[in-house]
């Protein structure tokens, strides 16, 4: 999962289709850990909570931070998923200790 990190969110982006965007709109709440590239988790989990953006200026700022902090092999992984599909952003922010949100993420 490609992701980007804009101070206490991170941003991710997948398939309009796949599972993980309904997922996060039907129940926010999510575990996320920094992984390698074949998914074995490099660090502890944190709760964090997680929505589909959908307003233009948001997308468009998670999109600004994906391009910043990757380089060409996104740019062309990007180049022939968006040939098959459109994508959706996902924004996560870090719950509280029971997993509500954090003042500072609202």
């Amino acid at each position: 999962m490609w992701f980007a990190r804009d101070g206490e969110r991170i941003y991710s982006w997948t398939e309009i289709n796949a599972y993980k965007a309904k997922r996060v709109r039907r129940d926010p709440r999510a575990l996320i850990a920094p992984c390698g590239p074949t998914g074995r988790p490099l660090g502890p989990p944190i709760a964090a909570r997680g929505r589909v953006l959908t307003d233009t200026r948001e997308r468009d700022r998670a999109a600004a931070a994906m391009r910043a902090q990757w380089g060409p092999g996104r740019r062309l992984f990007a180049f022939f998923s968006r040939r098959m599909t459109d994508v959706h952003y996902i924004e996560f922010t870090p719950a509280g200790p029971s997993g509500e949100d954090t003042p500072e993420a609202e």
